[in-house]
């Protein structure tokens, strides 16, 4: 079965760097925000640092639209960082298509292949996973890396039901909302789908890890956030029925 996103017919141009840049900084137009959110139709994860990734994991692709970007630009306060310039722009980069390589093997068992994608992540591809000038920053920055598991639950998700390819990251962002005390890495990931002999879909993904430096806030900021997720899922499982 396919996504909804996927089933909506044929997708717009890919929104630019400019346009990912200021939509994961939360400042982007109304516009950009509808562009960008559509953009993703394969896995969006959001993960507190160092939390393992399983299979309960939560998928917002479907939940991911410009009214909820919008709720987390208030609630998380993100978006007022960044407009009074207490934003660090750490990293925004496109990767280049010679860089590309694969940062997760599929195959009809993911977990067949641990080894060698536990080796991939060794190799010079692995910064794009990690924060900038990893080597110098502390072990708790360290933790906003994308980890192994995130990598394999996309990969499990959607190779289960489809011919997926293995996965290669596309861009790379990373901010520090100093308003908040927060920490972001953030990785686009692309593979293509091809289910039952059908027309090759190429799927875009978003996984996004997050550290709040002082866990009073993290705390309150993601009780709220968890709120607003508990009045939006349900509407969600609604149109599932439906359909």
């Amino acid at each position: 079965m396919k996504s909804q996103k996927e089933e909506e017919g044929p997708r717009p141009a890919t929104p630019t760097l400019s346009q990912y840049n200021a939509y994961h900084s939360m400042v982007c137009s109304p516009s950009t925000a509808v562009q960008c959110s559509d953009s993703f139709n394969g896995s969006v994860i959001f993960i507190p640092a160092g939390t393992t990734v399983t299979s309960s994991t939560p998928d917002y692709c479907k939940l991911l639209n410009a009214i909820t970007y919008y709720g987390l630009v208030l609630i998380s306060l993100t978006g007022l960082s960044t407009l009074l310039g207490l934003t660090e722009f750490v990293e925004y980069k496109e990767i280049s298509v010679s860089e590309q390589s694969v940062v997760m093997v599929v195959s009809d068992s993911t977990k067949q292949n641990d080894k060698t994608n536990e080796e991939l992540m060794q190799q010079p591809l692995s910064p794009h996973l990690r924060p900038k000038n990893c080597e110098q920053t502390t072990s708790n920055d360290n933790n906003i890396a994308v980890s192994m598991d995130a990598l394999r639950y996309i990969a499990d998700k959607h190779s289960s039901s489809s011919d997926l390819s293995d996965l290669r990251i596309v861009r790379k962002f990373e901010y520090n909302f100093r308003l908040l005390g927060l920490n972001v890495i953030m990785c686009h990931l692309k593979s293509k789908n091809n289910k039952n002999d059908e027309e090759e879909v190429e799927l875009l993904h978003l996984v996004e890890v997050y550290q709040f430096r002082n866990p009073l806030v993290r705390s309150i900021v993601e009780k709220i956030l968890l709120f607003m997720l508990h009045i939006i899922s349900p509407k969600d499982g609604k149109k599932k029925k439906k359909e």
